[in-house]
């Protein structure tokens, strides 16, 4: 464990949900050199790069707060809308209660998911890859399905060295956070999560707060990360296939 906790200060990565779609051939570029770029080069190229976590790559991150203008809460006020983009539709079903016995959820806000769209939507002739691209998925995972759920703060972590939901500061070592601030449990799940996405399989895990978004646009950052914890019970707004999901944010 000591020499695996090593490499956790330096390496690491991960992946929200996977499997293999079609491949998405040649992704847009701005250049003869990228234009010759397939998917596969850019996702494997973002897998690389993003090994190294370096300062000037800390961005500011939105925040799980009532104060917060990036995230939806509900009615009640003890929930917040998180999406997640998987293969199983079948497991979320809309308007029910789901105890999430099987593993941890990876997640994004859907509100900042709302803004990102305002801002990007056009151009886009293929959503699934560029969903991907955005959550930092890979391109050949089988991803069909956006599920909206409501899920308690107290549920959720940062998958990265600041895992606190309600700071926007982050880190690029677990040394420049206070050490009591983490549990040999959460040690243990980084440096495993390390090993499993870089070396027993390839994913852009950034460790700061958010997603690597691989398209060849001329920026890294994607949209803010989280966990849902396992055993944790949300509540579905909605299951929806991708071209449902992007009629819901014309509309939203």
């Amino acid at each position: 464990m000591a020499v695996i906790a090593t490499i956790a200060l330096a390496v690491g990565c991960t992946q929200l949900s996977s499997t293999k779609p079609e491949p998405a051939g040649n992704v847009q570029a701005s250049s003869e050199q990228a234009e010759s770029r397939t998917a596969e080069d850019l996702y494997f190229d973002a897998c690389d790069d993003a090994m190294k976590a370096d300062e000037d790559e800390i961005e500011p991150l939105i925040t799980i707060t009532k104060d917060s203008d990036d995230v939806i809460w509900n009615e009640s006020d003890d929930k917040v809308l998180m999406l997640t983009f998987h293969r199983y539709p079948d497991s979320y079903p809309d308007g029910s209660d789901v105890n999430l016995e099987w593993g941890q959820v990876w997640v994004t806000s859907a509100k900042e998911m709302q803004d990102w769209y305002k801002e990007n939507q056009d151009g886009v002739d293929n959503w699934t890859l560029r969903l991907e691209e955005l959550i930092g998925l890979p391109f050949y995972g089988e991803y069909t399905s956006m599920t909206a759920m409501w899920v308690k703060p107290e549920d959720m972590f940062r998958p990265a060295y600041q895992t606190d939901i309600t700071k926007d500061e982050m880190a690029s070592t677990f040394e420049d956070i206070d050490e009591e601030s983490f549990d040999q449990e959460y040690k243990a799940w980084f440096d495993d999560n390390i090993i499993s996405s870089y070396f027993d399989s390839s994913a852009p895990w950034t460790r700061l707060g958010y997603t690597y978004d691989w398209a060849d646009n001329g920026t890294e950052k994607g949209l803010c990360e989280f966990i849902v914890n396992q055993d944790s019970t949300v509540t579905i707004e909605f299951t929806k296939d991708t071209g449902d999901f992007i009629k819901w944010l014309d509309e939203n």
